[in-house]
Formats: C-alpha cells, sequence, structure tokens
C-alpha cells in the first residue's frame, strides 16, 4: 500500500525554499497589514485557494495586527475571502489566536469546494506550543462557508516539535499530511493520511522517517506534489 500510495502523491523534503507560482491574481491588491515580514511564508504551503465559483480563499497570518472578521477586530493566523477576483477583501474567520507562535496555513479543496486546512509553525527548536492543528470549511449555499472546530492533529513536548505542515487532498476520500517532526536533536518529514473528510478526521502515520534524520534545522522541509 505504501509503495502504490508514493505513485500517486509524491513528498519533496526541501533543503531550501521553492518559489510557487500562483495564477490567481492578475495584480496585486491589498488584503490587511500584518506585524510579520513573512505573513504568508513559507512557500512550501499554498496558502490561497480557489473554489469551482472564482472565490479566493487566503490564510494570511496577521500577528499582532487586527482586522475585522464579522465586526470583531481579531489578530494572528485569519482566513479572508474575495468574490471580485482579488480586488477587495473580508476576514471570515480566526483559525489561530496565538501571536507568539505564529502559525501558517496550508490549505486545499476538494471536488464539492469545501476546503482543508492545516496550520503549524516554522520554527526551529522544541516546544510544547509547536504542534499541528487542522480546520474544515464547509461549503454552504451560494458563497458561503461554516469553519468547523478546530482539531489537534500531532502534539508536542518539551522535547519534540512539528512545523512546516502541508496537506492536500486524494480523490473525494482521502487528506494526506506531511510534516517536518523534531525529536531532538535530529529533524525528520514524517506523513500521516486520513480517510474522513469530516470536521475531526482519525490521522493514521504512512511514513515515520522518509529520509535520513539530521540536525539541520534549515533542512527537511517537505511539500506535496501531485502528480
Amino acid at each position: 500500500m505504501g509503495r502504490l500510495v508514493r505513485n500517486i502523491v509524491a513528498v519533496l523534503v526541501l533543503g531550501y525554499f521553492v518559489a510557487r507560482v500562483c495564477n490567481v491574481f492578475a495584480a496585486a491588491n491589498f488584503v490587511g497589514n500584518s506585524s510579520t515580514t513573512a505573513a504568508t511564508q513559507p512557500s512550501s504551503m499554498q496558502h490561497i485557494v480557489k473554489t469551482s465559483d472564482g472565490t479566493l480563499h487566503a490564510f494570511v497570518q496577521m500577528g499582532t495586527q487586527t482586522s475585522l472578521c464579522g465586526g470583531v477586530s481579531k489578530s494572528g493566523l485569519l482566513w479572508f475571502d474575495s468574490t471580485d477576483g482579488g480586488t477587495t477583501w473580508v476576514c471570515q474567520g480566526q483559525l489561530s489566536s496565538d501571536t507568539t507562535n505564529l502559525m501558517y496555513a496550508s490549505a486545499v479543496v476538494d471536488s464539492s469546494d469545501n476546503i482543508y486546512v492545516v496550520y503549524s509553525v516554522t520554527a526551529n527548536g522544541s516546544s510544547a506550543n509547536y504542534q499541528v492543528y487542522y480546520d474544515r470549511l464547509t461549503k454552504g449555499t451560494g458563497s458561503t462557508w461554516t469553519l468547523g472546530a478546530q482539531q489537534t492533529v500531532l502534539s508536542s513536548t518539551s522535547t519534540t516539535a512539528y512545523s512546516y505542515a502541508t496537506v492536500t487532498v486524494q480523490g473525494s476520500t482521502r487528506l494526506w499530511l506531511a510534516v517536518r517532526y523534531l525529536n531532538n536533536p535530529n529533524y525528520q518529514v514524517q506523513t500521516y493520511y486520513s480517510d474522513g473528510l469530516t470536521d475531526a478526521p482519525t490521522w493514521t502515520q504512512s511514513s515515520a522517517n522518509l529520509e535520513t534524520p539530521g540536525s539541520n534545522g534549515s533542512w527537511h522541509i517537505p511539500t506535496i506534489v501531485r502528480f
């Protein structure tokens, strides 16, 4: 089963960031201010997706800066959408309020326009706060989505950490997650899958170690490629 899966979904382990080309913007438009210069980094994650109705969905780390979401000021990792091709953006929800351990999102859309998001830090070192979280945005009537409850996918300890989580969908039944795992002092890439595309799916480890563990914090960064 493991060999068959790897023919469908490839996980690339990066020693450096690879630039991602995104064709959803015709021109640059203002979404909001962020207190971090890495509002949508790193490039190994897909921070913006487009649903079949043309709505754009962006997941932006605002840091301590705020934006109005439903009339309430929110900071941290926020979900914005645009129904006019990116000219104007509206904050639709908050995924993480943590402005100390900054979370960055990876998102993917299924054939029914549901959106699946995993988010984690992009920091080195170990921390009990460096965990992986998941949210599902369920498609509603028209250009509406409902943000589900946050699920903790992977929990860390004072001597371990998870970071650089990225996600993709396979068909209509399976999600794949790749993540950098630290068991001090070594980093390595792990993969997980879930056959339940729900608000709280069950995750199963597919591979505990895709490459040789090492202590270089600039390496062992995964990205997922479908082909």
